[in-house]
């Protein structure tokens, strides 16, 4: 019930010149999520539509929590090109980035499209006031609900899907340089933590390794 009350609460249109309701934390190694959790949390929204596809986009665009939320069907208009607009944060205003994406997500970001309602102009709409986005808030607890639902560490927050994106580019491309694109990075320096070795990765480069008998 407290949920409820707080999500109702947050469901409310995002008045104008509304502070963001937390500061973005920088990444740490106790904020990498483990692939398997990132999978138990997309598993126990599967049962919403929205919250769902909220979080699969948060994990598989690695977008920040004010660029996810603002994403519409304007930003999927690209998505037979293989690409998704994305309105960056903390560059300058009005900047929008073309995230290139595997055709499984656009695949899938379709068939949500199909079951949104055709008067909806946002992808994530506030069920109270359809004409608006969530709110950075409810984008939290959504979050959260699922957390506790999935039963994954209770530190990890809705950020931490954004750090599990950056460190996905990195282990696949050990290229800084793209981690620095599909983030929307102004520079190298932010991108450098995502270099991080987790444990699963840590395990499987064990196992390569073997022994010495």
């Amino acid at each position: 019930m407290g949920f409820m009350r707080r999500n109702q609460t947050a469901e409310q249109g995002r008045g104008p010149g509304q502070k963001p309701v937390r500061k973005a934390r920088k990444a740490s190694f106790e904020n990498f999520p483990e692939e398997s959790e990132v999978e138990a949390l997309l598993e126990a929204a599967r049962g919403d539509p929205r919250d769902y596809m909220f979080l699969y986009l948060s994990a598989n665009l690695g977008t920040r929590r004010g660029e996810t939320i603002t994403l519409s069907r304007n930003s999927m208009k690209d998505l037979d090109k293989g690409y998704v607009l994305v309105n960056r944060l903390k560059v300058e205003e009005g900047a929008v980035d073309r995230v290139a994406v595997a055709a499984s997500i656009a695949e899938r970001v379709k068939e949500y499209l199909r079951i949104l309602p055709p008067a909806d102009t946002w992808l994530f709409s506030s069920r109270k006031d359809r004409k608006q986005h969530i709110t950075e808030r409810l984008a939290n607890y959504i979050f959260d609900e699922y957390k506790a639902k999935a039963g994954i560490r209770p530190k990890l927050t809705l950020h931490c899907l954004r750090h599990f994106k950056g460190w996905k580019v990195w282990r696949a491309t050990k290229n800084i340089k793209a981690v620095e694109k599909f983030l929307g990075h102004r520079g190298e320096k932010n991108s450098w933590i995502y270099s991080h070795c987790p444990m699963d990765e840590q395990k499987e480069i064990a196992e390569d390794l073997g022994e010495v008998k």
